[in-house]
């Protein structure tokens, strides 16, 4: 409860404090309204200016969020990409073993057929052809040995040739080229 001016200076001085407390009153009322105007308006502003500052940091909050899910999407496709280069990498590493062992397998079987026919008739007829070759290019006095299949293996004053059974069968599988490959293409 607010006492009024004049009843305040009427208190403190009788009838000459009521009259001046009488006369000061619109002054006050005045003063008192304006100080009131005044404090609803900075609480009007403060108000507004909260609510700015709300907006504006939802605002904030939702560019942030927004950017944050691009980032991670980015992120996420930056990964993905990775795991399937690696991927790739891994399959062609596997599918690289994996033709290298049936080379190997092949050429291991094809020796090992080779080296079972050793005795039969054509063996022997396939190292006298060899050894043929290996005189016309070294010369007569070339020594041929036999190696442990069908193969041979010559030389003459230093020089050397090799015909055996490995270099046969890699001359074979060279020359089989993309009939071989074809083995294990898609």
């Amino acid at each position: 409860m607010t006492l009024s001016l004049a009843t305040r200076v009427g208190a403190l001085g009788g009838a000459a404090g009521g009259a001046l407390g009488t006369a000061l009153e619109p002054v006050v009322e005045r003063l008192l309204a304006d100080a009131r105007h005044r404090a609803e308006e900075l609480l009007a502003d403060a108000d507004a200016a909260v609510r700015d500052t709300r907006d504006a940091a939802a605002t904030q909050a939702t560019r942030i969020l927004e950017q944050a899910r691009r980032d991670g999407s980015d992120a996420a496709a930056r990964a993905v990409g990775a795991t399937l280069v690696e991927a790739r990498r891994r399959s062609r590493r596997l599918v690289l073993d994996a033709r290298r062992r049936a080379y190997e397998e092949v050429r291991r079987d094809a020796r090992t057929q080779l080296a079972a026919r050793r005795a039969a008739p054509e063996a022997a007829a396939l190292r006298t052809r060899l050894a043929a070759v290996a005189r016309a290019r070294l010369g007569p006095e070339t020594t041929v040995t036999p190696d442990d299949g069908c193969g041979i293996v010559a030389s003459a004053d230093g020089r050397r040739i090799d015909l055996g059974t490995g270099v046969l069968v890699e001359r074979a599988m060279r020359s089989l080229g993309d009939r071989l490959a074809g083995l294990w293409a898609p």
